[in-house]
């Protein structure tokens, strides 16, 4: 199962004081990171302190030599100074954590997608859209962050969101399943074509150990 990991990080400031410590390790690859972030003090003030804070390693994650790639701290001013691996290297910090893993390195696959109705007429008012995704991903399972699919006007100077909250899993479970949301073309929208996308950017399709779905829906086959 997922593992917590403890950092701890003394610091020092002439005047506001410290406000906050993010962390963040990549994996061998690099193509998984995971983040902590904390705003604990564990001994001293804010002027001359310890902070501490965990950071989360999900089951299936790649496995073998995770590293820190960046060190944030923040004052209450907002000033802020951080940190790569190879300045924390210099500094003589510990910057490595082994990793023993069943990794799963695959991201999500979309199976099948399907839109009903496929033709809508706004002329009189708002009309719904319902997607249909079959989404499957072993062993990690599929998760969902911020915004998960998107369709734009033909323009794209308007779009509609799906947001991890619009899904609802109506069958099968999180390795192998059927996800569905409603999507409400407003009245007076742009007529033409609408286009469907997964935004990859900001949230999109990952499974729980971070691997991320990042590709054109028509490249797949889809009709988007």
């Amino acid at each position: 199962g997922p593992q917590n990991l403890a950092f701890t990080v003394d610091f020092t400031d002439d005047l506001s004081g410290f406000s906050s410590a993010s962390v963040r390790f990549n994996s061998p690859t690099g193509a998984q990171e995971v983040d902590g972030w904390t705003r604990t003090i564990t001994s001293g003030n804010k002027l001359d302190g310890t902070t501490e804070g965990h950071i989360t390693f999900p089951q299936y994650i790649e496995m073998g030599t995770w590293e820190i790639s960046a060190l944030w701290l923040y004052d209450e001013t907002g000033n802020s100074v951080s940190f790569n691996t190879e300045t924390l290297n210099g500094l003589g910090f510990e910057t490595q954590v082994n990793v023993t893993s069943e990794e799963d390195l695959d991201p999500p696959v979309i199976e099948a997608i399907s839109y009903s109705p496929t033709e809508i007429d706004v002329t009189d008012g708002p009309k719904d859209i319902v997607i249909t995704m079959d989404i499957s991903d072993q062993p990690a399972g599929v998760v969902f962050e911020s915004f998960v699919f998107q369709i734009s006007s033909p323009l794209h100077s308007q779009t509609k969101y799906v947001g991890a909250y619009d899904l609802e899993l109506i069958n099968g479970d999180e390795q192998s399943g059927t996800w569905q949301a409603t999507v409400t073309i407003p009245q007076y929208s742009e007529g033409g074509d609408w286009i469907a996308s997964v935004p990859s950017w900001f949230g999109g399709i990952k499974d729980s150990a971070g691997n991320q779905f990042d590709s054109p829906l028509d490249e797949l086959g889809f009709e988007n």
